[in-house]
């Protein structure tokens, strides 16, 4: 009763070879379609116009305050370091 168990075993097929398999089909038809998509689409070829609100294109001269932030240092006035007394 042993040895149909074994003809068995000897006909599946083993799970990675299944999933290469499929692998396989899956970029098959991937590749198919693409080949498919350039020859026979051809693409328009036009002007594009894009309208941009005006205000998308604004920036604000001075960035809004953080609550508990310093003052921002005026022009000519030494930056504080903040890498902890290390010169670069």
């Amino acid at each position: 009763m042993a040895a149909p168990e074994k003809r068995k075993s000897r006909r599946r097929m083993p799970t990675l070879v299944r999933l290469l398999s499929a692998l396989v089909l899956v970029v098959g038809a991937i590749v198919a379609v693409m080949l498919a998509l350039v020859t026979f689409v051809e693409p328009r070829q036009g002007p594009i116009t894009v309208e941009v609100p005006v205000p998308a294109l604004e920036t604000p001269s001075v960035p809004p305050a953080v609550p508990g932030a310093a003052a921002p240092a005026a022009a000519g006035e030494p930056v504080p370091s903040t890498t902890g007394g290390i010169a670069p």
